[in-house]
Parts: C-alpha cells; structure tokens; sequence
C-alpha cells in the first residue's frame, strides 16, 4: 500500500543529484575547515562582550552555525538592532508564526532567553577577512541596545 508510486521516475533528476552529491563531497572538507575557522575568529571576535551564550553544543554543530542568546536585549530588536548583518531568530519554517523555538526550550531555555536568542550562519560567501569586522559591528551595537533598555527602564 505504501511505497512507490507508479510511473516513470525522473531519470534525469536521479542523475542531477547524485552528481550535486558528488560535486559537494569534492569540496566538503575544505569548505567545513574555512567555516569553523570562521565561527571560530567571531568568538574570538565577540569574546570581551560580557553576558552572552551559545545554545547547544559546539560538539554536534553545523561548521557555520551559531546560536546565541543575548542579555539586555530581545530577539526582535536584535534583528533590527545589528543591521547591516544579516541574523536571524528563528527558523524560515516557524519565523510566520511569532512563537519563541520550542527546539531553544526543548534544549532548556528560558521563554525570554530564546526570544533572545539569535542564529549567526557563516557560509560559501562568508569572506574570513571580514570577520573582525563583523564581530567589531556585532559587540557595538549589542552594547548600544543595552544602554538604549537601561535608559527605557530608569
């Protein structure tokens, strides 16, 4: 009853991904290696900014993935807050429905922690040199949001 269905499977689709597959593995290696470096070098970037933490484990992580959760600051305003960096909160497949990550409180966090949480991907063109920067960006604008909350609640 279940399985598949009959008629003609796409020859030329099958053949198309196993050569994307193959093409992909071809430069594997090398693109995770650029990747955690750059994760690696916004860390260190970030490192004098107090009162933030990684989500999860940096063990079982994708190269060029970061999750953060900031204090002082909320996820929304984050986003609009690290303009010219792009961020974002949530996941493309949850962001429309406006609820915090049910995966940041699986994982333990608190409701106003994941709304204060961002997700930081380094990718293909990601240029390392720029990494300073963006982590120079990263830490004056957090910093600014921060004060911005503090004067809110005086």
């Amino acid at each position: 009853e279940h399985g598949i269905r009959p008629g003609t499977l796409a020859t030329h689709q099958i053949v198309g991904m196993s050569k994307a597959f193959e093409l992909a593995e071809g430069v594997r290696k090398e693109e995770q290696t650029k990747l955690f470096r750059m994760r690696e070098t916004f860390l260190q970037a970030i490192g004098d900014l107090s009162g933030w933490k990684i989500n999860g484990s940096m063990t079982y992580r994708v190269a060029g993935n970061l999750n953060l959760h900031i204090e002082g600051v909320d996820g929304e305003q984050l986003i609009n807050g690290l303009y010219p960096l792009i961020v974002s909160s949530q996941s493309a497949c949850s962001a429309s429905q406006g609820h915090t990550s049910h995966v940041l409180g699986a994982m333990g966090l608190t409701a106003s922690q994941a709304r204060a949480s961002i997700r930081i991907s380094f990718g293909r063109m990601t240029v390392l040199e720029d990494i300073q920067y963006i982590g120079q960006i990263f830490c004056e604008r957090i910093e600014m949001m921060r004060k911005e909350n503090k004067g809110e609640n005086t």
